[in-house]
Parts: structure tokens; sequence; C-alpha cells
């Protein structure tokens, strides 16, 4: 298969590169024919036995970098086309162990290490697109990690950039930026859903409660405010 990588890296968040590309190549996918796809504010110097194509987009203050993303993914469609697999994880993750075709599906989420088996906190403002009312019961979804076919995911990716677009719009931001409107669109098409072995927090009591998960996509242990200012 040929598989898509993305991820964006802007501002300071160039200094997780390194080290996801590097924990990529050893566990994501090893049997098949992976690209990385990196967006970033300049080209940086990366080493890789993998194909990388360097994207330039614009650096945005906090929360446009994570709210601008299928916009960005949907300029840049034209790239992806020759792709079976899109995949996209947060530049601030590492693979620890290994990612395999169990992940194959038309549209794979994770369910959030912080909200395992409930609703977690979807966007509550019924003027936002994203909204979800009470009555509604579903597994809450990480933005971290995800994926699917082309055509699926690229169709994903243009009705949450449209989503996101009507909202701002009308002066709505939604709670979770872009998890907000992911997990909307989560609870409205029929997705596979992996456990938060793909999406792990070892500061999560979820988590290191379950003995027998296997940390496979692990969120690194940083300073939010730091990098994100």
């Amino acid at each position: 298969m040929n598989i898509g990588l993305l991820i964006i890296a802007t501002g300071k968040y160039k200094v997780f590169l390194e080290d996801l590309i590097k924990s990529a190549d050893n566990f994501f996918l090893k049997e098949h024919n992976v690209t990385y796809f990196l967006f970033l504010d300049e080209l940086v110097d990366i080493n890789s036995d993998r194909n990388i194509e360097q994207i330039i987009i614009e650096h945005k203050p906090w929360p446009f970098p994570t709210l601008l993303r299928y916009k960005n993914f949907i300029n840049n469609s034209d790239k992806l086309k020759d792709l079976d697999y899109i995949y996209y994880v947060d530049s601030d993750m590492i693979f620890e162990n290994v990612v395999g075709d169990e992940i194959f599906s038309d549209v794979v989420c994770v369910a959030h290490p912080w909200f395992i088996g409930n609703r977690g906190t979807p966007e509550n403002d019924s003027k936002s697109l994203a909204y979800i009312p009470d009555e509604v019961n579903f597994q809450y979804m990480a933005g971290a990690f995800f994926g699917g076919t082309k055509d699926c995911i690229l169709n994903m990716f243009q009705f949450i950039a449209n989503q996101i677009d009507i909202d701002y719009s009308r002066g709505i931001i939604a709670k979770w930026h872009d998890e907000s409107h992911s997990n909307k669109f989560f609870i409205m098409y029929s997705t596979k859903v992996l456990p938060p072995e793909y999406c792990y927090n070892k500061q999560s009591q979820y988590c290191t409660n379950v003995k027998n998960w296997v940390p496979r996509v692990v969120q690194v242990l940083k300073n939010d405010h730091e990098i994100r200012s």
C-alpha cells in the first residue's frame, strides 16, 4: 500500500519532528510504502529512508495551527492523490510499538485516553456546527491520530474544513477546535475505533490501569503553554 502520514509542525513544534520520524521509521506500517508529508513554516533537515515531502504553510498563533489543519490538507490534496491510505499524527507524539495493518479501514479514530468509555467534553454551544446534544451518548475521540482510505479521509477533511469555516464566519470557535468538529464527524459516520494504545498518555490513570494495553502511539509529556506561546 502507498501510505501518507501527515504531520503539522510549525513554530516550536518542529523540535519534536526528529524523534517522531525516527520512531515512525521503526514502528509505523513497516510493510508498506510510507511517505511523510510535513507541513512546516520553514524547511528542515530530517533523515529517513522513507520519502519525505515538505510543504510550507504559514505559522499562526494558537489555536489556528490545529484549527486550520484540514484546510491546509485540502489545499494540498493534489499531493495526496496517489495514496491508498492517509493518516494524521500530532507532531508531539512518538511511536513506541508496532502499528500495523490493524489500522486499515475506511475511517479510523482512537478513543481519547482521558475519556475512555464516556462522552468527554464535546461542544455544548448549539450555535456551533460541532454541537453534540447532551442526550447523545458516544465515545469521545482523540484528535492526535486518525486516518483511513484516501477518498474517505479527503472527504472528511473537506467536510470538517467547511464546518470550521462556517463557524468562524459567524464568530464561533468550537471548545476544542478541530477535535470538537472531528468528534461530530465520527458520530455521524461509521468509523473503526482503536483503543487508547494508539493515543496513549502515561499520565492518564485510565491508560495505566489497563495492564494489557501496549503503548503504541504515545503523547510526549511537555509544557503545552511554553510550546504554544
